[in-house]
Protein backbone atom coordinates (compact mmCIF):
# COMPACT_ATOMS: atom_id res chain seq x y z
CA UNK A 1 0.00 0.00 0.00
CA UNK A 2 1.18 3.68 -0.64
CA UNK A 3 0.04 6.45 -1.92
CA UNK A 4 1.32 9.71 -3.86
CA UNK A 5 0.68 13.38 -2.86
CA UNK A 6 2.48 16.57 -1.49
CA UNK A 7 2.95 18.09 1.64
CA UNK A 8 5.42 20.37 3.13
CA UNK A 9 8.77 19.01 5.28
CA UNK A 10 7.32 19.64 8.37
CA UNK A 11 4.58 17.49 7.43
CA UNK A 12 6.88 15.09 5.77
CA UNK A 13 9.06 14.80 8.96
CA UNK A 14 5.70 13.74 10.92
CA UNK A 15 4.65 11.09 8.33
CA UNK A 16 8.05 10.07 8.21
CA UNK A 17 7.83 9.29 12.49
CA UNK A 18 5.14 7.20 12.53
CA UNK A 19 5.81 3.39 12.72
CA UNK A 20 3.46 2.57 10.13
CA UNK A 21 5.64 4.32 7.26
CA UNK A 22 8.31 2.50 6.29
CA UNK A 23 9.37 4.42 3.37
CA UNK A 24 9.26 7.93 1.78
CA UNK A 25 10.57 9.25 -1.62
CA UNK A 26 10.84 11.91 -3.92
CA UNK A 27 8.12 11.50 -6.75
CA UNK A 28 11.34 11.35 -9.39
CA UNK A 29 10.82 11.97 -13.26
CA UNK A 30 11.47 9.89 -16.30
CA UNK A 31 12.05 11.06 -19.62
CA UNK A 32 11.75 9.66 -23.11
CA UNK A 33 12.80 11.32 -26.88
CA UNK A 34 10.24 11.99 -29.65
CA UNK A 35 11.43 10.66 -32.51
CA UNK A 36 13.43 12.65 -34.67
CA UNK A 37 12.34 13.70 -37.93
CA UNK A 38 16.09 14.51 -39.04
CA UNK A 39 17.06 11.25 -37.48
CA UNK A 40 19.42 9.04 -39.48
CA UNK A 41 16.41 6.32 -38.69
CA UNK A 42 14.52 8.19 -41.19
CA UNK A 43 17.13 8.76 -43.70
CA UNK A 44 17.41 4.44 -43.75
CA UNK A 45 14.04 4.17 -44.22
CA UNK A 46 13.92 6.46 -47.06
CA UNK A 47 16.76 4.94 -48.76
CA UNK A 48 14.69 2.17 -48.18
CA UNK A 49 18.08 0.58 -46.24
CA UNK A 50 15.76 0.62 -43.07
CA UNK A 51 14.48 -3.18 -41.18
CA UNK A 52 12.13 -3.36 -38.94
CA UNK A 53 12.27 -5.25 -35.64
CA UNK A 54 10.20 -7.70 -37.07
CA UNK A 55 12.76 -8.30 -40.06
CA UNK A 56 15.57 -8.11 -37.32
CA UNK A 57 14.24 -11.12 -34.76
CA UNK A 58 12.65 -13.03 -37.65
CA UNK A 59 9.20 -12.55 -36.49
CA UNK A 60 7.64 -13.95 -39.81
CA UNK A 61 9.03 -17.10 -38.65
CA UNK A 62 6.37 -17.06 -35.42
CA UNK A 63 3.82 -15.42 -38.21
CA UNK A 64 4.20 -18.80 -40.40
CA UNK A 65 3.14 -20.38 -37.54
CA UNK A 66 -0.15 -18.92 -36.22
CA UNK A 67 1.80 -16.71 -33.64
CA UNK A 68 1.27 -13.06 -34.30
CA UNK A 69 0.26 -11.74 -30.74
CA UNK A 70 -3.50 -12.81 -31.13
CA UNK A 71 -4.99 -13.17 -27.76
CA UNK A 72 -2.37 -10.82 -25.82
CA UNK A 73 -2.96 -7.21 -24.64
CA UNK A 74 0.04 -4.74 -24.42
CA UNK A 75 0.02 -1.87 -22.32
CA UNK A 76 2.61 0.71 -24.05
CA UNK A 77 2.86 3.08 -20.95
CA UNK A 78 4.38 6.06 -22.59
CA UNK A 79 3.23 9.49 -24.34
CA UNK A 80 0.01 7.80 -25.49
CA UNK A 81 -0.98 6.20 -28.86
CA UNK A 82 -2.75 7.79 -32.13
CA UNK A 83 -5.53 5.51 -32.54
CA UNK A 84 -5.53 6.86 -35.67
CA UNK A 85 -2.34 5.93 -37.25
CA UNK A 86 -2.96 3.56 -40.32
CA UNK A 87 -1.43 0.76 -39.15
CA UNK A 88 -3.40 1.10 -35.34
CA UNK A 89 -6.81 1.68 -36.44
CA UNK A 90 -9.03 -0.33 -34.43
CA UNK A 91 -5.92 -1.81 -31.97
CA UNK A 92 -6.37 0.23 -29.31
CA UNK A 93 -8.95 -1.17 -26.78
CA UNK A 94 -8.83 1.28 -23.61
CA UNK A 95 -6.90 4.29 -23.16
CA UNK A 96 -6.49 6.86 -20.22
CA UNK A 97 -4.22 10.06 -19.14
CA UNK A 98 -2.55 10.38 -15.97
CA UNK A 99 -1.46 13.88 -16.54
CA UNK A 100 -2.85 16.71 -14.65
CA UNK A 101 -1.72 19.13 -17.62
CA UNK A 102 -2.66 17.54 -20.78
CA UNK A 103 -6.18 17.03 -20.77
CA UNK A 104 -6.00 14.32 -24.15
CA UNK A 105 -5.02 10.63 -24.22
CA UNK A 106 -3.66 11.30 -27.56
CA UNK A 107 0.03 10.89 -28.51
CA UNK A 108 1.16 14.18 -28.35
CA UNK A 109 4.94 13.13 -28.85
CA UNK A 110 5.12 10.61 -31.01
CA UNK A 111 7.13 8.33 -28.68
CA UNK A 112 4.04 6.01 -27.65
CA UNK A 113 2.77 5.45 -31.27
CA UNK A 114 5.91 4.61 -32.25
CA UNK A 115 6.77 2.32 -29.61
CA UNK A 116 2.93 0.78 -30.43
CA UNK A 117 3.83 0.60 -34.27
CA UNK A 118 7.05 -1.68 -33.28
CA UNK A 119 4.68 -3.80 -31.22
CA UNK A 120 1.43 -4.54 -33.29
CA UNK A 121 0.97 -2.11 -36.16
CA UNK A 122 -0.81 -3.89 -39.05
CA UNK A 123 1.71 -2.62 -41.76
CA UNK A 124 -0.95 -1.52 -43.69
CA UNK A 125 1.07 1.99 -44.41
CA UNK A 126 3.39 0.28 -45.92
CA UNK A 127 1.96 -2.42 -48.06
CA UNK A 128 2.94 -4.77 -44.95
CA UNK A 129 6.96 -4.16 -45.10
CA UNK A 130 6.72 -2.42 -41.41
CA UNK A 131 4.75 -4.83 -39.63
CA UNK A 132 4.89 -4.85 -36.25
CA UNK A 133 6.14 -8.04 -34.10
CA UNK A 134 2.67 -9.15 -33.05
CA UNK A 135 0.09 -7.51 -35.10
CA UNK A 136 -2.75 -9.46 -33.97
CA UNK A 137 -2.09 -7.84 -30.48
CA UNK A 138 -4.32 -5.04 -28.53
CA UNK A 139 -2.86 -1.81 -27.45
CA UNK A 140 -3.84 -0.58 -23.87
CA UNK A 141 -2.34 3.07 -24.02
CA UNK A 142 -1.33 4.39 -21.14
CA UNK A 143 -0.16 8.08 -21.13
CA UNK A 144 2.38 8.60 -18.40
CA UNK A 145 4.83 11.34 -20.70
CA UNK A 146 3.55 14.60 -21.83
CA UNK A 147 4.31 16.28 -25.31
CA UNK A 148 8.07 17.74 -23.69
CA UNK A 149 9.14 13.98 -23.10
CA UNK A 150 8.65 14.47 -19.36
CA UNK A 151 6.53 12.58 -16.50
CA UNK A 152 6.73 11.36 -12.90
CA UNK A 153 6.97 8.39 -10.96
CA UNK A 154 4.22 8.49 -9.63
CA UNK A 155 1.81 8.77 -13.05
CA UNK A 156 3.74 5.74 -13.95
CA UNK A 157 3.03 3.48 -11.20
CA UNK A 158 -0.55 4.77 -11.13
CA UNK A 159 -0.56 4.12 -15.08
CA UNK A 160 0.84 0.29 -14.40
CA UNK A 161 -1.84 -0.21 -11.57
CA UNK A 162 -4.57 1.25 -14.04
CA UNK A 163 -3.17 -1.05 -17.02
CA UNK A 164 -3.20 -4.76 -14.52
CA UNK A 165 -6.45 -3.90 -13.94
CA UNK A 166 -7.60 -3.23 -17.64
CA UNK A 167 -6.15 -6.69 -18.70
CA UNK A 168 -2.86 -5.86 -20.06
CA UNK A 169 -1.23 -9.28 -20.36
CA UNK A 170 2.40 -7.06 -20.95
CA UNK A 171 3.19 -4.01 -19.93
CA UNK A 172 5.80 -1.80 -22.59
CA UNK A 173 7.81 0.99 -20.42
CA UNK A 174 10.68 2.78 -23.07
CA UNK A 175 10.92 4.94 -20.52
Amino acid sequence: PGLAGEATSKAIKKIAESDSVSEIYYDGKAQTFSPDENSSLKESILREEYVSPAQIIKADKLWEKGIDGQGTTVAVIDSGIDKNHPDLIGKVVAEKNFLADEITADDLLGHGTMVAGIIAASGAASNGKYKGIAPGAKLISVKVIDSNGDGKVSDIIAGIEWAVYSGADVLSLSL
